[in-house]
């Protein structure tokens, strides 16, 4: 009776917990997920981001914002479907890696953020930070 008494009295708090997330604002949301990230900084704006299934791979360090829509994709499978085209063998292909954003870095809207790039201080991008081949952005730069 006692493990089920814990058991329903968890799922309660986890209920409660994405009842939180889900209504938390910038400022909020990051602070709500700051166990799962690997950095934090201070004063993280991050309005309704899509995190992926790594959040543990993903570190935000101070003044950084991210704007509507954000995807930070951490693990990247499509190399099966290109693998699987091409009548290559199934291997492992799995495209894991980090990301990470400096200081005083803005994301656009709807920017896809693709494993293994980080950007650098004071950097600001637009929707088009797409592609796997934008590993390191530097300081100073900004994508159209």
């Amino acid at each position: 009776f006692i493990s089920k008494f814990y058991l329903s009295l968890r799922k309660i708090k986890d209920i409660i917990w994405l009842i939180k997330l889900k209504r938390a604002n910038a400022y909020e949301f990051p602070e709500l997920m700051r166990s799962s990230f690997y950095h934090l900084g201070k004063n993280v704006k991050l309005y309704a981001p899509v995190i992926g299934t790594e959040p543990y791979l993903i570190s935000i360090h101070d003044n950084v914002t991210c704007a509507y829509n954000v995807h930070f994709i951490n693990h990247d499978v499509s190399c099966f479907n290109v693998a699987r085209y091409l009548g290559l063998e199934e291997v492992c292909l799995d495209k894991v890696g980090p990301i990470e954003l400096f200081d005083n870095c803005f994301i656009g809207m709807n920017t896809l953020l693709m494993p293994n790039t980080s950007f650098g201080k004071n950097y600001g991008s637009c929707r088009c930070v797409r592609c796997c081949q934008c590993q390191t952005m530097l300081q100073g730069c900004y994508a159209a």
